[in-house]
């Protein structure tokens, strides 16, 4: 799917105009989806993400070679209450199954924004937009980047995420455990 055309209200599924903001999800959100996604965000269970990664694997999008994996980062305030990021347990596995090397860092928030549930598609938008930002940008400048992250619902935050690597220079894509189509 192409997470700028979804973050912008459109179909992200036939796109071909954005190969900077490709993402693949391995599984569609649905109930069973939920409660693993749940357990892993919210419940602890932190083990869940070796198979969850070996899931996702399987759904990297198509493209050059992965040069450098990393995750969607958490306010560091968000990721002191819930304990850890999410997003990064999921990239660390992923990594090893994809062969690449794991770089956490690359990327930070650059302020607190809301939980994206429950927000329309436009306020997802607003609450990311300039959220984000390349820390590191000698390190992904050239290189293909693979972006992690648990649940795409409109695209939003990916995409943020998607732009700020582009514009350091990266070729990126993302890769996700969920589609919430």
């Amino acid at each position: 799917m192409c997470v700028r055309c979804l973050s912008r209200g459109r179909a992200g599924d036939a796109c071909t105009r954005h190969p900077g903001f490709r993402a693949g999800a391995a599984w569609v959100y649905d109930e069973a989806a939920a409660l693993v996604v749940g357990a892993l965000k919210f419940e602890g269970r932190t083990a869940l993400a070796p198979v969850l990664a070996a899931e996702m694997a399987a759904g990297v999008p198509p493209g050059p070679r992965v040069d450098l994996v990393t995750p969607v980062p958490l306010h560091p305030a968000r990721c002191r209450e819930r304990g850890y990021n999410q997003s990064r347990l999921l990239a660390e596995e992923l990594a090893i199954r994809i062969e690449a090397p794991f770089v956490d860092g690359l990327l930070a928030r650059r302020r607190a924004t809301r939980a994206q549930t429950g927000l329309p598609a436009a306020e997802r938008r607003e609450n990311v937009s300039g959220a984000f930002e390349v820390v590191k940008p000698h390190a992904v400048r050239g290189r293909c980047v693979l972006l992690v992250d648990d649940v795409v619902t409109t695209g939003a935050t990916l995409a943020a995420c998607l732009e700020a690597l582009e514009a350091a220079g990266a070729g990126a894509r993302a890769a996700v455990l969920a589609w919430a189509a």
